[in-house]
């Protein structure tokens, strides 16, 4: 069964739309922008949560932390809320650490220093996945938009697989 010019338009628009999708997953944000990573102001421990509270992360994203005579470490969520996981955890201290969000869910950091993070050097970001396009309601041409949606979603994971081999190389 041949698909329907309509059919294959709705098929090459869903391709289109996942593409695009995945090529704008890759972005790099720097941990409190001009800030970078470091010991909140006394009037602002939540500095932190504030910032990353104004992203929508998504897979493929990374945020990259700068700091200076400090360091960062990635902890579980009770590591987070009290500050006591960085000895059970490897901690980073290269200056610039660049963390790839490669997965669904939260995700918690902290300053390898307890004291840091008790002021509120600390982050939790939220990484979501890529945004699904709808697909039509099932009809006459369901055979179609099925082979569409599969075709779609075999791109998209290529296409993704592709992106990450290139797009980190650089």
């Amino acid at each position: 069964m041949g698909m329907s010019s309509s059919s294959l338009i709705l098929c090459l628009l869903l391709l289109a739309a996942n593409l695009a999708v995945i090529a704008g997953a890759k972005n790099e944000y720097k941990v409190g922008d001009g800030d970078g990573w470091r010991v909140p102001a006394d009037n602002d421990p939540d500095f932190y949560e504030t910032w990353a509270s104004k992203i929508k992360f998504i897979v493929g994203d990374s945020i990259v932390f700068d700091y200076h005579n400090d360091s960062v470490a990635k902890v579980s969520k009770r590591g987070y809320y009290h500050c006591n996981e960085t000895s059970k955890t490897p901690t980073l201290k290269d200056g610039s650490t660049v963390i790839v969000l490669d997965k669904l869910g939260f995700y918690y950091f902290v300053s390898g220093d307890v004291e840091h993070c008790e002021k509120g050097q600390r982050l939790m970001v939220e990484v979501a996945g890529l945004p699904l396009v709808p697909t039509p309601s099932p009809d006459s041409s369901s055979a179609s938009v099925a082979s569409c949606s599969v075709l779609s979603a075999v791109t998209a994971v290529g296409f993704g697989a592709w992106w990450v081999a290139v797009g980190f190389s650089h």
